[in-house]
């Protein structure tokens, strides 16, 4: 493989991890989609959850899974972080376990000669956070950068590519209105003025995203 050429695999928390209520773990938006409002049994007339998943909270399993990847010559992982795994109430005090596992995995994948990039949220939002009204609420911003502060001074020696969000107009432009109207027992498609509701919190993710740390950590420069 030439150059820096990366070839790699990528996953979400929720879609791999489990452990939903392992060491600490708060709950999420989608623990709470899932196993109380059980939105995919209104979609698919099946009740499934990301409860056990593939199970790479469990580091066995994802030992092979990095062998795996090893197999198939790739250099490079994007994962993403349970943000409620690390925060269980999405602010406050640090869950020291869940942001243990997640160092061990980044040791874990550079040992391997894989390397690591962190996506800092892939939709899995603090159900704490949601119920103060999600990326809706202003103090939103401050949630998001105080979170991705703890992660960047956890992670950023090793760790050198950082992703924001993932897809922030599928989480909030359709996932959000169809879990709302799932939940209610109306049509799934989302409605004008529903994506018009939704702007408010466009806007507040991408003033998180425009926010640099000035953090040692960081190899990317002074902000």
């Amino acid at each position: 493989m030439a150059g820096n050429f990366l070839w790699g695999t990528a996953s979400a928390a929720y879609q791999v991890e489990g452990g939903w209520q392992a060491d600490g773990k708060g709950l999420s938006n989608w623990d709470v989609y899932t196993n109380r409002d059980h939105i995919t049994e209104a979609v698919i007339g099946k009740q499934e959850t990301g409860n056990v998943a593939v199970n790479t909270y469990d580091r066995t399993q994802y030992l092979g899974d990095i062998a795996l990847m090893g197999k198939l010559g790739v250099n490079a992982y994007r994962f993403s972080i349970s943000w409620a795994r690390v925060l269980p109430e999405g602010t406050g005090k640090v869950n020291a376990p869940g942001l243990a596992y997640y160092r061990r995995l980044v040791d874990d994948l550079i040992a391997a000669g894989i390397e690591p990039m962190v996506t800092l949220f892939h939709w899995d939002l603090p159900q704490a956070l949601q119920e103060k009204g999600a990326w809706g609420n202003r103090e939103s911003v401050e949630w998001f950068r105080n979170y991705a502060r703890i992660m960047i001074d956890a992670l950023g020696d090793r760790v050198e590519k950082f992703i924001t969000f993932n897809e922030p107009y599928f989480d909030l432009f359709l996932m959000e209105p169809a879990a709302e109207n799932i939940r209610a027992g109306k049509p799934f498609p989302a409605t004008g003025a529903q994506f018009g509701r939704q702007a408010p919190a466009m806007h507040h993710q991408l003033l998180a995203n425009a926010w640099r740390p000035r953090i040692s950590t960081l190899r990317t420069g002074p902000a």
